[in-house]
């Protein structure tokens, strides 16, 4: 069956994302530390800016921000009331900061879902049309394995390129890296495109339309080049997402990083079965047949890829536009904090930073 697969790697997608609720608890959640910025916020919105300041001893300096102002009320003490005992209506600067760079991230974040639909879609079908293709070579007959093992020899040493790179740029790899990484994937899903429409044309040439359990004669070898391409877009983007989070996340939230990455790959793997449902859905429009049929002689792959080819594309821009506008740490700012009594320890507001 053409979904099983895919079925089969939602499965395992699931059982980890379900795993991270296993984790134990600590005192100070990043994600619970998030909404208590959020609802301290919401009870102050119309208090001003000049009130007490809540500090305490902070494990991690920040960098003051001037983005996010209104979060910045979540740390204001209320004159007469006692909320140094309630957490969700006072927060102190450190935790109004770590809320700020979370924000900050999820536009980011969600950038790298598009490379999860294209991996998962990549790592379900490439190995779909292999299984059915030539795999002889001479008198010897390859096994799948092979392919896949050349695939993973290569995401090794696209693994050591990255590494390389990212520690040459510094600060600016682990965009740079990602950057890479989404160009593999454009150029992947192109690849695939072409690569599937030559296979298409060599089934219809032989009459294999309707015999998907024949052996279709074009060798299992034109793969190679989408598989390495998947290897490096899998490979980069790992690297550079693991230094994005290790770089840009606040001290408190790195033990989670992992659970977070494999949240963000996860959601990916679920979205690409999403997105074959909606666009076979749009292509059935006007009395046309589904790209996506029972088996994959029938089925219209190509042009699938060309909608990734695309969405790829304009996730790439979409990403670059993030990643430059992004405020990424830099120095660091001590922060010996105790409760304040007057004046500000964020930097000083005008109407503009307040909006």
């Amino acid at each position: 069956m053409l979904f099983r697969t895919s079925q089969e790697r939602e499965v395992d997608w699931v059982h980890r994302l379900q795993g991270c609720r296993l984790l134990p608890l600590s005192q100070s959640q990043p994600v619970t530390n998030v909404c208590r910025v959020f609802v301290a916020s919401a009870f102050k919105k119309s208090k001003p800016y000049d009130g007490k300041i809540y500090k305490k001893a902070e494990h991690e300096s920040f960098s003051r921000s001037r983005c996010l102002r209104c979060l910045e009320k979540a740390a204001i003490i209320l004159p007469g009331e006692d909320e140094e005992n309630n957490r969700w209506r006072l927060c102190s600067v450190g935790e109004v900061e770590e809320a700020k760079i979370a924000v900050r991230m999820i536009p980011m974040w969600l950038t790298f879902v598009v490379c999860g639909i294209v991996s998962s879609t990549a790592n379900t079908y490439f190995v779909e049309q292999a299984n059915k293709m030539n795999h002889k070579l001479g008198t010897w007959k390859v096994p799948l394995q092979v392919l896949l093992l050349l695939s993973k020899w290569a995401k090794t040493w696209f693994d050591i390129l990255a590494t390389c790179s990212l520690k040459k740029y510094k600060q600016y790899g682990a965009p740079i890296g990602i950057t890479v990484a989404m160009t593999f994937s454009v150029i992947c899903c192109i690849t695939a495109a072409k690569i599937e429409t030559r296979r298409l044309n060599v089934i219809r040439r032989h009459g294999l339309l309707d015999q998907p359990n024949e052996e279709v004669p074009m060798s299992i070898f034109w793969l190679l080049f989408q598989f390495f391409l998947l290897a490096g877009l899998d490979a980069f983007l790992e690297k550079g997402v693991g230094t994005f989070y290790e770089e840009q996340a606040p001290k408190s939230m790195k033990t989670y990083l992992k659970y977070f990455t494999n949240a963000v790959s996860g959601l990916g793997f679920m979205c690409s079965v999403v997105s074959v449902y909606v666009v076979g859905k749009i292509s059935e429009r006007g009395g046309r047949t589904n790209w996506f049929q029972y088996t994959l002689n029938r089925s219209r792959l190509d042009r699938y890829y060309w909608v990734l080819a695309a969405l790829s594309s304009v996730n790439l821009l979409v990403f670059i536009l993030v990643a430059s506008s992004y405020r990424y740490k830099d120095g660091a700012v001590s922060n010996q904090e105790v409760v304040g009594t007057g004046g500000s320890a964020f930097p000083s507001t005008t109407a503009d930073d307040r909006r």
